[in-house]
């Protein structure tokens, strides 16, 4: 057999415009159109002639001239003339053509290239001289190079000027014998492929696109480094570069340390060279060492940069451009430079390259010394830079008023933003509270921790609505509601400022005129039981002290970069006596099988504790219990009643509470790792012998120190029944023997008093030996108690009063519900929205009396979930049943109904819900205090008690937005004052590039300056080595695993296989390498930056999605589908997708709407073409935004791996 193979692909287009064939013969007429056969070989006959006696004989052509040149009137069939003539299709082939478009790119790889198309100079173009008339084409397109050699001109119009593929000689490539031409399959991205006839005209591009971000604006970095003394050592790292001396802090055992300066008697410490603190005399064995620093900071920050002084250098030079033409642009320079942490006067001047910037210091900085510059854009006269500046001043023992050098910028409330210390103890600033507008809220509670029940006066507060502050009964009032203006219905407004009015009670509420916007900062401050404000630029301390203290202010400029919020805690959480009772909210999450510790107390201050507790587990079951709490101090009681689950199925929780030396534990466990567990705690307290009401009208606390006989009766707590029916009672008896708590109702139905005990029991198990008892006598209902002991007896109490005059409030984490009439219909009492309340349950006191007089007292635990609400029912009744009460779930929506028995009732409510205000509940336990949001770690804290400094990891931790302040007892009279720096701190600069290669790849590469260094000597392109000042900082390379290393040098890609640490030098290189150009020569100091795998892009990629239809010749509408049949909707534009048809690429003639998965042509594809629609997409790098692409932060802002990745390691600027 033989085998013959004819290379005819030569051309993606067909000539032929019949399928006729016809026998070539001698001596004939044949027209141009014609097609003939001869020896198998079939030609199209270009020009109309007649033929000679052999095939290759002349022939006589239409204007009777003769011609020997086939070419001129015959051309062999192609390939594609072949498909024409003899390929149909049939269902499922295919598809070649319809009546007027002929696709070959189906049947014949390689004639389709979707990269660029280059257009390239024709034959006629490429010869010399005279090849075109004069002015057609200058000089026929070519021009005379220095060398004489005629080159391809640009005025030919070309898309692509291919100045030759080496490096030395420009005309490589242009002589044939240069050209190597693989045969491989046809054209790929990889390589020009097809047999050696075909060679197409391809020119790969690449994309090199570098990004820059300028250091954003924000708090300073704020290091912590701890040491421990050894009683020699003297230097001690600071941990990074200050802001100037002024923003470092030493403490050595929790005492501040004096830096030397003018305004201080007498000195401890300097500050040094390579960012150190210098003692004069070494901390002693065991010390303990803080020193806390802050970094530059501000707002229009260009450039950041360290030097090392020599002590002949004056001029420092950033790269930055000192000035750009652009009159849109401020680029004015203004620079903030310190030596030593020591501020320093500078010019700042344009570099000699016209393109960075001087910095021009009077005399050369000492060598060794530690230099940092910092550049902004600023107005002549603008400080953008945040300075730290402490002024000492020396007290006269007279005098309130002070001076302050440094007046800080105008965001108020100024008292909270500088640190004052008398003697090294801090002062505390006035009471602040700070709050977050959500564009529907007019009324804010006023801070309670210094003032906790006392209305304050107006002159006593301050508003701020974003730094500003705002004018009393204009833009703000005090307790009353003042008329809005920011809805033309004042009628609406006034509804409003009503329901905020309803929420949001207590000791003294602010209404706005006009409700903050979203996202609007808020601060009220109460100026009670401070120590200092600021008023201007002046300190005004409400105490002279005595003569020669020693008073430091600490303050900021441009504090508003900050975020500068200082807050106010009382140290005993768990003993609030101007309340008389402690209340919090208690959450655990998750609680697990385990065990999880939701609480402790010491009995030296509390006796009992009953918990309303709301636990949802992972199947989202709720379950609500009453807990109640007793010891002694050595034994220690629990009991659980009334415990309902929302869908009727086993509890699922359990509690134990133990003591250990006088410190009562509760533990609880749950069926699974993941139940949140959330509480309402009251608690009984056990020294104090004297306690006011709590804020809530309808409560009343109160004690009894007796010496009991035995059998003496004593009162309690008496209750007026003209303003009440009843009340419910917590209360704890502590005797010689034990402690006993128990719950009580007590009402009066106009007749007859009644009283009823339930969930009582002693710490130790014992018997009661307390009888109580009630009585009425003219309008008091007692409370009374025989207790069988003989000796001391303390009583500690909480009554919730229903009935009558019950007002409706809801102001310290409880709500009291007054006068819902109650008829034999279901009436709503109250309700809670699942979606939006912070749990799912409630407790309820329901207190109902009949127009007789007559009542009943329903305790009522409610536990809910999505789809299911259940609910347990106990209490007391005077006569018979006064109503009966459900509890429903409609939609989202939990109501607590009741129907009455007979017509005619009245409802009074106390409900311990978790959908209540709590903004008058001091939420802490004891030692823990929430902060007003969460800081990044304790390094943006400043933590004092009672003066105090306190330090992070050894007196004090912090867990998310929780402080917890570990000590052997607290006191209501401890203050601890928490200063915090937003966590939005100021980033450096980074940098990244996205790099497509020749072959269409994408690279997304970090530049860091960590890993870059500089040429060490002149790189020419005939070198075989590279030589950089430090190799190190450069990958190590796998030649076994041929993984070279990479680097960028200016925009030439290089690879390299040996790395020599001992000469710095990169060899076994590779230039130019993925489609990028190599230049002639580098200079020495020219960049060298990694670009290996170390600086990629983490968990990045771009996604490619491909959808395929086959063209039916009709449809012209086609739905957009990924891999795994899911739509997608490109953007209108079509930028993010490539659309070919029979393998062409298709640049217009149809259409995206930006809200379909559709593309639309104008025309039908051909029967039988396919329809390739390429989709790439990317993903967002910065955080998302609620209904933005992001959140305003920036990349510098984002937490995704991508930021955090460029973040690790930022950049310099170009």
């Amino acid at each position: 057999m033989t085998t013959t193979l004819q290379f005819n692909r030569l051309t993606g287009s067909t000539v032929i415009s019949t399928d006729t064939i016809t026998e070539w013969t001698a001596s004939t007429d044949f027209t141009a159109g014609q097609n003939i056969r001869y020896n198998n070989e079939i030609y199209y006959i270009t020009a109309t002639h007649k033929s000679g006696t052999l095939f290759t004989d002349a022939v006589t052509l239409a204007d009777s001239s003769t011609t020997t040149n086939i070419t001129a009137y015959l051309q062999e069939w192609s390939a594609v003339d072949y498909i024409k003539a003899h390929y149909s299709t049939t269902a499922g082939m295919p598809g070649v053509q319809d009546s007027s478009t002929v696709m070959y790119g189906q049947l014949m790889t390689g004639l389709e290239y979707p990269g660029t198309q280059v257009l390239g100079p024709t034959f006629d173009q490429e010869g010399a001289y005279d090849m075109h008339s004069y002015g057609d084409i200058p000089f026929d397109g070519l021009i005379i190079d220095d060398e004489g050699v005629p080159t391809p001109s640009y005025e030919l119009g070309l898309d692509k000027y291919v100045d030759g593929v080496g490096f030395t000689n420009s005309l490589a490539g242009t002589n044939p014998a240069n050209v190597q031409v693989e045969g491989n399959q046809f054209v790929d991205e990889f390589s020009a492929y097809a047999p050696e006839e075909v060679v197409p005209g391809t020119s790969f591009d690449t994309l090199d696109m570098k990004v820059y971000t300028n250091p954003s604006m924000g708090s300073p970095i704020m290091r912590t480094n701890s040491h421990t003394g050894d009683g020699t050592t003297t230097l001690f790292a600071i941990g990074q570069t200050p802001a100037d001396e002024d923003a470092v802090f030493v403490w050595v055992d929790g005492n501040l340390r004096r830096r030397l300066d003018a305004n201080d008697s007498t000195v401890d410490y300097t500050v040094g060279a390579n960012n150190t603190i210098s003692f004069l005399v070494a901390p002693l064995l065991g010390q303990l060492i803080t020193i806390q620093s802050f970094s530059i900071s501000g707002s229009k920050i260009t450039i950041k940069r360290s030097f090392t002084g020599d002590g002949t250098s004056t001029t420092f030079n950033l790269p930055v451009p000192y000035s750009l033409a652009d009159s849109t642009v401020n680029l004015t320079k203004t620079a903030f430079a310190t030596v030593n942490g020591a501020t320093q006067a500078v010019t700042v001047q344009e570099g000699s390259d016209s393109a960075s910037t001087d910095i021009v210091f009077s005399s050369a900085p000492a060598s060794g010394s530690t230099i940092q510059i910092t550049l902004f854009d600023a107005d002549a006269g603008e400080q953008t830079y945040s300075q730290v500046n402490t002024q000492t001043l020396t007290a006269d023992g007279s005098t309130l008023t002070y001076a302050l050098s440094q007046t800080p910028a105008d965001f108020g409330p100024l008292h909270n933003t500088v640190i004052v210390e008398r003697n090294g103890n801090r002062l505390n600033p006035p009471d602040t509270a700070y709050y977050s507008g959500d564009g529907t809220t007019y009324a804010f509670n006023v801070p309670t921790v210094m003032n906790l029940a006392g209305i304050p006066n107006t002159s006593d507060v301050e508003v701020y609505l974003n730094g500003a502050r705002q004018s009393i009964n204009e833009d703000w009032f005090l307790n009353t509601i003042g008329v809005t203006a920011d809805q033309n219905d004042e009628n609406a407004d006034a509804i409003n400022v009503t329901s905020d009015a309803a929420v949001v009670t207590g000791t003294g509420v602010v209404y706005f005129n006009t409700r903050p916007a979203d996202g609007d900062g808020i601060a009220i401050v109460v100026k009670i039981g401070h120590d200092y404000i600021i008023e201007g630029s002046n300190i005004v301390l409400t105490s002279a002290g005595t003569l020669n203290d020693e008073i430091r202010v600490t303050s900021f400029t441009n504090h508003d970069q900050l975020g500068i919020r200082t807050e106010l805690f009382k140290s005993s959480s768990l003993v609030d006596v101007q309340l008389g009772t402690y209340q919090t909210l208690i959450t655990g999450n998750p609680v697990t099988s385990t065990g999880t510790v939701i609480d402790t107390w010491n009995n030296s201050l509390i006796s009992s504790a009953q918990y309303f507790i709301s636990a949802t587990n992972s199947s989202d079951d709720t379950e609500t219990t009453m807990l109640t709490v007793t010891s002694d101090g050595t034994d220690v009681g629990l009991t659980k009643f009334g415990t309902v689950v929302a869908t009727n199925v086993a509890k699922f929780m359990t509690y134990v509470a133990t003591v250990s030396s006088g410190v009562v534990t509760i533990t609880a466990t749950a069926p699974d790792n993941v139940t949140k567990l959330k509480a309402h705690r009251m608690t009984i307290l056990a020294t104090s012998s004297t306690a006011s009401s709590p804020l809530s009208s309808n409560q009343e606390t109160f004690t009894k120190q007796y010496t009991s006989t035995g059998s003496n009766q004593t009162t309690l707590f008496e209750l007026s029944t003209t303003d009440y029916t009843g009340a419910e009672i917590f209360l704890s008896i502590k005797d010689g023997t034990n402690t006993e708590s128990t719950q009580l109702t007590i009402a009066y139905n106009g007749t007859t008093p009644y009283i009823a005990q339930y969930n009582l029991f002693n710490a130790d198990g014992s018997t009661t030996r307390n009888t109580f008892s009630v009585s009425h006598s003219g309008t008091t209902l007692a409370l009374k108690v025989i207790n069988t002991t003989t000796g001391s007896v303390g009583v500690f109490g909480i009554a919730n009063k229903l009935g009558t005059s019950t007002a409706t409030t809801n102001d310290t984490g409880i709500e009291f519900v007054g006068a819902v009439s109650v008829s034999t219909s279901a009436v709503v009492l109250d309700s809670f929205d699942l979606t939006t309340s912070n749990f799912d349950g409630a407790y309820y006191q329901v207190l109902i009396k009949t127009s007789g007089g007559e009542y009943e007292f329903a305790t009522i635990h409610v536990a809910a979930k999505s789809g299911n609400v259940s609910h347990v029912q106990y209490g007391q009744k005077s006569s018979g049943t006064v109503a009966t009460f459900n509890a429903i779930l409609l939609g989202n929506t939990v109501q607590l109904e009741a129907s009455g028995a007979a017509p005619g009732n009245t409802a009074y409510v106390y409900k311990l819900g978790f959908d209540t205000a709590v903004a008058q509940v001091d939420s802490n336990r004891g030692g823990y205090y929430t902060l007003s949001r969460t800081p990044t770690n304790t390094d943006y804290l400043w933590v004092t008690y009672n003066g105090e400094k306190l330090i992070a990891g050894v007196t004090y931790s912090l867990k998310n937005d929780q402080l917890y302040i570990p000590r052997s007892s607290y006191s209501n009279a401890d203050v601890i004052t928490v200063t915090s720096i937003s966590t939005t701190k100021i980033e450096e600069a980074i940098g990244y590039r996205i790099f497509k290669d020749m072959i269409n790849r994408y690279h997304y590469k970090r530049i860091a300056d960590a890993g870059n260094t500089k040429l060490a000597k002149v790189l020419d392109i005939t070198d075989i080595e590279i030589f950089v000042n430090d190799a190190s900082v450069l990958p190590e390379p796998d030649p076994n695993l041929n993984v070279p290393g990479i680097i960028f040098i200016n925009n030439e890609r290089i690879t390299y296989f040996i790395r020599d640490l001992s000469e710095n030098s990169l060899g076994q290189i590779m230039r130019g390498t993925l489609g990028t150009g190599a230049l002639n020569t580098y200079a020495i100091g020219t960049d060298v930056i990694d670009s290996g795998a170390s600086q990629t892009i983490p968990g990045y990629s771009d996604t490619t999605t491909i959808c395929t239809h086959t063209a039916d010749g009709l449809t012209t509408q086609f739905l957009l589908f990924d891999a795994d049949s899911t739509t997608f909707i490109p953007l209108a534009s079509g930028n993010d997708c490539t659309v070919f048809v029979g393998g062409i690429k298709q640049t217009s003639g149809f259409s995206f709407d930006g809200s379909t998965a559709y593309i639309t042509f104008t025309t039908a594809p051909i029967s039988g073409g396919k329809v390739e629609i390429i989709r790439k997409t990317g993903k967002v790098w910065v955080n998302q935004g609620t209904s933005t692409a992001g959140d305003g932060k920036g990349l510098q802002g984002a937490t995704g791996p991508e930021a955090t990745f460029l973040l690790n390691n930022p950049t310099k600027l170009p």
